[in-house]
């Protein structure tokens, strides 16, 4: 009876402390998240507002790569027809 009475405060110290330790690192978490996501949505954003000057600076010369890029898939799909 002495031992237990001795072991549970020291056992519910240690999951107290645990419980708090953990609870600490799910904080260091999700602000890591935190500031990873607001990067990442910057650098999208970035890249999002390049593309679009590019495109309204360049619109024949994208025109013409989304052509290219149709008559390519069509030449590769139909070879595929021509077998059957």
């Amino acid at each position: 009876m002495l031992i237990r009475t001795r072991t549970l405060p020291s056992a519910s110290q240690s999951l107290s402390d645990a419980a708090a330790s953990l609870q600490a690192a799910a904080h260091a978490v999700q602000a890591t998240t935190s500031e990873r996501l607001v990067a990442a949505r910057s650098a999208v954003n970035r890249s999002a507002l390049s593309a679009q000057a590019y495109v309204h600076e360049n619109p024949w010369r994208i025109a013409g790569a989304a052509a290219g890029l149709g008559l390519l898939a069509g030449v590769l799909l139909g070879a595929g027809r021509r077998h059957l």
